[in-house]
């Protein structure tokens, strides 16, 4: 395969992996070549996209899950209190101050 013919190629390999080829192989070298890479980017935008595994989600909610801080569910919460970050006018309107 020439030189011609393999840089559209590997162009459409990365494209195909999920890749950003602009990152891997560099800006085309010239008008025709960014011509040819531009068909191959609104080809590879026709097709579904790629799907995740299964278990994907599943992995993802308990990575997320992992890094939460735990809360204490044992202690009753505190409501009666009102919230320092809002301040203590926290309720009124400017009507009714």
């Amino acid at each position: 395969m020439n030189t011609s013919e393999k840089r559209p190629s590997d162009y459409i390999d990365v494209l195909n992996t999920e890749q950003e080829p602009e990152k891997h192989l560099g800006p085309a070298d010239n008008p025709e070549l960014e011509k040819l890479l531009a068909t191959a980017r609104l080809l590879r935008a026709l097709r579904e996209p790629a799907l995740p595994e299964p278990g994907y989600p599943q992995r993802l909610a308990g990575a997320i899950a992992g890094r939460m801080p735990k809360k204490d569910l044992t202690s009753p919460r505190q409501t009666d209190e009102p919230d320092s970050r809002f301040g203590s006018r926290s309720c009124e309107t400017p009507a009714a101050r």
